[in-house]
This record gives structure tokens, C-alpha cells and sequence, in this order.
């Protein structure tokens, strides 16, 4: 997909990685490097035909000119955007998140503000005040298991009942769902969720229905990886270039890991992408969904691609 109001002059100055073929490591977690000629296309360059471009104007159009009714479940801590069209479809979505840390703890709380049929949280940790720092807890949530005191959180401050807390460590033996969200802080654990991802995919009739979304964050860049069931393409490449051994990472400066800005803007992408793949499933192509996004807060620099 073509970047967004960006240069190729800009795109020279991006710090991606040490070498061409190592990647930049930030806080245990392998910021994958990007080749060159996927960072910018000249927007001139449309990857559309004048006839999709034509059908895609003419839905979108469409799209606008109808003002969606309320939705029938209407509630106070919803009716700001019930009548989306993506507001039904997100209702009967089952979401798994692995790990409940800054990544996680953020897009939880996103995540029940739009009301999906269910969370589920794995994580086997306790919060530290040092948490308090980047991810969304409180004084009262130190001491607490992470997966217990955000769940907490969510049900006083979202009006929301059905996020359950699992206090474990998620295995090879761990349930699945068709929408599941990575948001580990190693490459192990990555590789087991989206290994049990891919097991759930096969099992499907529809694999268009299933999400896998990887959200890697450091102190000052967010990159979001998206996988629809039916991206055969993306799946292995995912696996074969960003799935990478915990050996080839390394600790940053433990100063410089996380701030809550990153982190909320990195829950906002992966949110965002939840809902215009459910947009998608009703009016398909309708909403942008790219296999990666990285974003840079030192240029606020944000580029795409498919």
C-alpha cells in the first residue's frame, strides 16, 4: 500500500536497522527491519485499475450517503458510535489478547469501549510501580496479577462485564479464537500464539472470519503487523522474515523502554484495525486493513504497506 504524505527524502533518514539485514532490537522485542522499496511509493503509482478505482469511489460514496440507524442494543457508554456499521459485527467477536503490559493493558481498555462479544487476557505476571509508568493500571493495581487488576479496571471505567481474566502463562495447550491479539514481550511466546493461530485457522470453513494482529513497541516506535485467515501470502511471510529467536534480541537501556503515549497510540492502530476488519466482513475493501505499520515518534513519521 502507498505511504501516507511522506517523501522519499524523509524515508532516507529512518533509522531502521543496524545493517541492512539486522534488525534494530529495542527493549527485547526485534523492531523487524522493512526493505527500501516498501517504505514509499510515489502516490502517482496506484495499485488499482481505473475500474476498481471507479467501484471503490462509487462504494465509499454510497457508504456516505446513508446515516445508519441506532443500533436495536443501545446503551449510554455506546451511543456515540452504535450506529457504525461495523457497531453489530464487532458485538459478536471473541478476542483473545496474549499478555496484559503496556501494549496489551491499553488495547483491552480500547477494546471495551467497542463491546466485543468477549476478551479474554493471558498473563502470568504482577504489576510493579514501575508499570505505572507506560501501562493501564493504578496505585491500587501493584501487587495485583496484571490480567486481574485490568480487568478490574475495564469493568469501573467501561461499563463492561465480559473481559475474563486467565492468570496463566498462554501454552501450546491454550485455547484459541478467531480474533487474537500478540502483544508479548518475547519472540518465544509469539511464535506459540500465532502457531495456535494458525492450528484455529485451518480448522475453519471461512478463514476470512480469523485476525491475527502483532503489536511490538519501544520507546519511541510502534510497528503493528495484521494477518487475515485467508492471507496465505502474509502468513508465511510473517513467519519466515518477522518471527525471529529471542537469541537475536537484546536489552535497551532500561530508562528508555516505554511511555504511555506510545503505548496508547500503538492500542489505537490495533483497535482501529479490529473495527475495519469487521467493517470489511459487511462491505468488503470498504476499510483499509495493511499487514504492517510502523510509526516513528521522533520524525512523527507513519508509513504503511501491504
Amino acid at each position: 500500500m502507498d505511504e501516507i504524505n511522506v517523501t522519499q527524502a524523509l524515508d532516507n533518514d529512518i533509522p531502521m536497522s543496524i545493517e541492512d539485514n539486522t534488525p534494530e532490537v529495542v527493549n527485547s522485542i526485534i523492531i523487524a527491519p522493512v526493505e527500501q522499496e516498501e517504505r514509499v511509493t510515489e502516490s502517482s503509482n496506484s495499485i488499482l485499475s481505473e475500474e476498481d478505482e471507479a467501484f471503490l469511489n462509487e462504494v465509499i460514496e454510497n457508504q456516505h450517503q446513508e446515516i445508519p440507524p441506532i443500533s436495536e442494543d443501545y446503551h449510554d457508554e455506546t451511543a456515540r458510535f452504535s450506529g457504525a456499521e461495523w457497531f453489530n459485527k464487532i458485538k459478536e467477536k471473541v478476542i483473545i489478547v496474549g499478555g496484559a503490559g503496556g501494549i496489551s493493558s491499553n488495547t483491552i481498555f480500547q477494546l471495551a469501549r467497542v463491546h466485543p462479544s468477549s476478551i479474554y487476557i493471558f498473563d502470568d505476571d504482577t504489576v510493579e510501580e514501575v508499570n505505572l509508568a507506560g501501562q493501564m493500571f493504578n496505585n491500587d493495581s501493584v501487587g495485583k496479577m496484571k490480567v486481574d487488576a485490568i480487568a478490574n479496571i475495564i469493568k469501573d471505567f467501561c461499563r463492561y462485564e465480559s473481559v475474563f481474566a486467565m492468570p496463566e502463562r498462554y501454552t501450546e495447550d491454550s485455547f484459541t479464537a478467531d480474533i487474537m491479539i500478540c502483544g508479548f514481550d518475547n519472540m518465544k511466546a509469539r511464535k506459540v500464539f500465532f502457531n495456535n493461530w494458525c492450528k484455529h485457522v485451518d480448522e475453519q470453513k471461512d478463514k476470512s472470519k480469523c485476525l491475527f494482529i502483532d503489536a511490538r513497541l519501544s520507546f519511541d516506535t510502534l510497528q503493528v503487523f495484521t494477518i487475515t485467515g485467508d492471507d496465505e501470502f502474509n502468513k508465511t511471510r510473517y513467519e519466515k522474515e518477522f518471527l525471529f529467536s529471542d537469541e537475536e534480541a537484546d536489552e535497551t537501556i532500561c530508562s528508555l523502554k516505554q511511555t504511555t503515549f506510545m503505548a496508547c497510540m500503538i492500542a489505537s492502530f490495533i483497535v482501529n484495525n479490529v473495527v475495519n476488519f469487521c467493517a470489511n466482513e459487511l462491505t468488503p475493501m470498504i476499510k483499509q486493513l495493511p499487514f504492517f505499520i510502523e510509526y516513528d515518534s521522533n520524525l512523527m513519521y507513519l508509513k504503511e504497506s501491504e
